[in-house]
């Protein structure tokens, strides 16, 4: 009977071991974020990133409140909600979040969980939250694979203060030799400074992870140019791992593959008496998997009947026909077109799932339809097997009086035409060249068709 009981006790832990196994190769990465609510209260934002191949997430997770090294308290969270986040800007077209049987063996979902947390019992100025779990993704290739998990965030509650929040997802999948520019930027509620570093992942709150040796958390993978970190960063020969400290941005090539670790502390810097002081510290922990990608190629999209013409004068009346041309280089795959305007009466029509589908517009103005800025056709071209290549092109199509004498047009090329920077939040320089003498309007629009203003609209000479 003794021996029966022993076994049993064996095969229950053998089982618990399991599941600690299995929980602990999900976990993929984490971070913690927290909001003032006024006082000494916290809305605490946990975000935990699961492999879809372990087991689900938990409806609630603990977190300790430190002092330095010291607990004080524990408070639980509680998922609020779970988003696929696998190549959110890549382009495979599943995931192995899709279904147990997808065909897609990589997934990855991100589970936010949230509780609020007091600290007014405690007379200290400084906290940091954490998180920990029992370890990281067994599949972790060079160095720290199934050790432990712990991510944390730090705050002076008498500096009220709320903590920086990250803009985006992180991006988890990456290309095998691809340039690559991760964005891991953040906006702070209170205004304070951030700067971005490259960290540690840590064990617990003292001990860091260990790596494969000649790798390091600043020398997570292999990269172009690899051990020499520094190299420098100029496309298309993209060397080094770098990290940019006023926007958190990774820039690196990944030449093979393999599942590492990477850690983007942010921390946050307030003026105090003229002197700046760190108030708050959040940390992005996140796996970076990278994989060898299919090659696709963004399909192409012409212009006026065949060309690379832009620009149409056309008079009222009179019919007029237009015919675009559209083809993706990958044979396999196939282009889908959609467009908006502001042309009324008009008749726009496309083929479809095809390689190379046309798109014809038809339309006879009448004399009510002339005017002096023109009408816009904004045409998109996507490719079916990777949504995130399109191609777009915009079409200016005048109606003139019968009586304007005609004029001979013709449009400059991506060459010869120049906007920068691109893209821009607020002021922007274009520049231009022309191969003759010419009429030049240069006019904005945005992206409803509304005219913003005219830029120039004048004969200039060629140059």
């Amino acid at each position: 009977m003794k021996n029966i009981s022993k076994i049993l006790l064996l095969l229950c832990l053998a089982f618990a071991s399991n599941l600690l196994s299995v929980h602990a190769a999900s976990i993929a990465g984490g971070e913690i974020m927290y909001k003032n609510l006024g006082g000494d209260s916290f809305l605490v934002t946990l975000n935990v990133y699961y492999s879809c191949s372990g087991v689900k997430p938990t409806s609630q997770i603990p977190l300790d409140v430190m002092f330095k090294t010291t607990k004080l308290t524990s408070f639980n969270v509680h998922l609020r909600s779970s988003k696929d986040v696998t190549n959110y800007d890549g382009c495979m077209t599943g995931s192995g979040c899709d279904s147990p049987h997808s065909k897609y063996l990589i997934g990855f979902t991100r589970n936010t969980y949230t509780g609020i947390v007091s600290v007014k019992s405690y007379t200290y100025c400084e906290y940091t939250i954490a998180y920990s779990d029992t370890s990281r993704d067994g599949q972790i290739t060079l160095g720290s694979s199934g050790q432990n998990f712990y991510v944390s965030a730090f705050f002076n509650k008498c500096q009220a203060n709320s903590s920086p929040v990250f803009d985006t997802f992180p991006q988890i999948i990456v290309c095998e030799n691809t340039c690559i520019d991760l964005k891991n930027s953040a906006t702070d509620p209170d205004g304070d400074s951030l700067v971005y570093i490259l960290d540690s992942a840590m064990q617990d709150a003292n001990k860091a992870v260990s790596w494969s040796k000649p790798f390091a958390y600043n020398k997570p993978l292999r990269f172009d140019s690899f051990p020499i970190n520094t190299a420098k960063w100029n496309p298309p020969s993209c060397e080094g791992f770098h990290i940019d400290m006023a926007n958190g941005t990774l820039y690196f090539k990944s030449t093979t593959y393999s599942i590492s670790p990477v850690v983007i502390k942010i921390e946050k810097w307030r003026s105090i008496s003229g002197n700046y002081v760190r108030i708050g510290e959040i940390i992005r922990d996140i796996e970076i998997v990278t994989i060898k990608c299919p090659s696709y190629h963004p399909p192409t999209l012409s212009g006026i009947n065949g060309t690379t013409n832009n620009t149409i004068h056309i008079h009222p009346n009179h019919h007029t026909h237009i015919t675009l041309n559209s083809d993706d280089p990958d044979k396999s795959d196939t282009v889908t077109l959609s467009w908006t305007t502001d042309m009324k009466g008009d008749t726009i029509s496309s083929e479809v799932k095809k390689q190379h589908p046309e798109l014809h517009i038809d339309w006879t103005p009448s004399s009510i339809d002339i005017r002096s800025n023109p009408y816009l056709i904004f045409i998109t071209a996507k490719d079916n097997s990777c949504q995130a290549l399109k191609t777009t092109r915009a079409l200016l199509v005048y109606v003139d009086s019968n009586n304007t004498t005609g004029i001979e047009s013709y449009s400059i090329s991506e060459d010869e035409l120049k906007i920068y920077p691109n893209p821009s939040k607020q002021d922007f320089t274009i520049s231009y060249s022309l191969n003759q003498n010419a009429k030049v309007l240069l006019e904005v629009y945005d992206v409803t068709g509304r005219k913003i203003s005219t830029l120039v609209s004048e004969p200039q000479n060629q140059g």
